[in-house]
């Protein structure tokens, strides 16, 4: 409420040097999700990371939000690409809470008591030597730190919802409306326009769900198919057509059909190279968000642009979508 944040701005926030945190001390390597979540490990006197950098903000974080890639990036299974050198490490991306303090360099208007969510950044955060002062990722934490360029400012009743968006928001919008982001082979991603036909694969997924309401509300005539076995979730976010995977195979379903873009969210190699190259047009793109096995660039047809996805933090793209949430314009589900 305005009473609320008007009370933040004027007490001196208080900023605890330690705080509670969930921790990995070492990558538990060729683990499931289950195993991973065992492994952390809830600590009570983590340091409070409270001398942030310049261009930072720190914040007191009330929501957070759990992707596939935190237990992945836990795991091992991405360090050639997203390589985690320092331990004990907080894992996290998505947050949601309140600013309560702002480096004296920050990029945009933010004041102490705002609003924010975003995406900590796991290709800005997994660098080497890891960044200071919070180190990789952060979000599974009371506080973070996060690039103020990263934030997008939201209504504080709507802070709990709104903090299902970052990492998924931003996959699915850089996927496929690029000339903002690269590959991780640094090849351009998609580029849907009027008339595109889109298919996703996984459209009842975080990525997915989101995807299929960005292309049909951004783009003119665009139409997009989906796989999926919640048919009528899909059908009700705008989809145009919904295969149920269990029950059809779409590389045979939609064969000739000339498709723009295969936004991939399974990862099963035979999806690339056995049913794209029947779906696709020539020189069509197959751009996975999962598909991070190194044999899939020399397995890829020649007909099919392969690229692999590689999420950029963005505060403005973030803030875009988060007001159309907002408006009521997209669903978050």
């Amino acid at each position: 409420s305005t009473k609320k944040t008007e009370q933040i701005l004027n007490m001196n926030i208080k900023i605890p040097s330690t705080m509670k945190a969930w921790q990995f001390d070492a990558y538990v390597k060729d683990a499931d999700y289950e195993t991973v979540i065992d492994a952390m490990k809830l600590r009570t006197n983590v340091p409070t990371p409270i001398d942030i950098q310049d261009d930072d903000v720190l914040v007191k974080v009330q929501y957070t939000n759990v992707n596939p890639i935190d237990w992945k990036i836990a795991t091992g299974g991405f360090h050639a690409a997203l390589p985690i050198t320092k331990f004990p490490l907080t894992p996290g991306l998505d947050i949601g809470g309140t600013i309560v303090k702002v480096g004296k360099n920050a990029t945009g208007n933010w004041k102490v008591g705002d609003t924010v969510i975003a995406d900590i950044g796991v290709a800005e955060t997994t660098t080497v030597p890891p960044p200071s002062p919070g180190g990789s990722m952060g979000a599974f934490a009371e506080y973070a730190v996060v690039k103020a360029s990263f934030c997008a400012k939201v209504p504080e009743d709507k802070l709990s919802t709104l903090t299902g968006l970052p990492v998924s928001a931003l996959t699915a919008y850089q996927a496929l409306f690029t000339g903002v982001n690269k590959s991780y082979t640094n090849t351009e991603l998609g580029h849907i326009n009027d008339g595109s036909k889109v298919l996703i694969l996984a459209g009842s997924g975080g990525v997915g769900t989101i995807a299929i309401q960005l292309a049909k509300k951004l783009v003119k005539n665009c139409h997009v198919a989906t796989t999926s076995t919640n048919v009528e979730l899909c059908k009700s976010l705008g989809a145009d057509q919904v295969i149920n995977y269990k029950k059809e195979d779409w590389g045979e379903l939609l064969a000739g059909q000339e498709y723009d873009i295969i936004l991939d969210g399974v990862g099963i190699m035979e999806d690339l190279t056995e049913r794209a190259p029947k779906v696709l047009k020539k020189g069509g793109d197959f751009v996975s968000i999962i598909q991070f096995d190194p044999s899939a660039f020399e397995k890829c047809p020649k007909d099919v642009r392969f690229a692999l996805f590689m999420i950029k933090s963005d505060g403005g793209e973030l803030q875009m979508i988060a007001d159309m949430a907002v408006k009521k314009d997209l669903q978050v589900l």
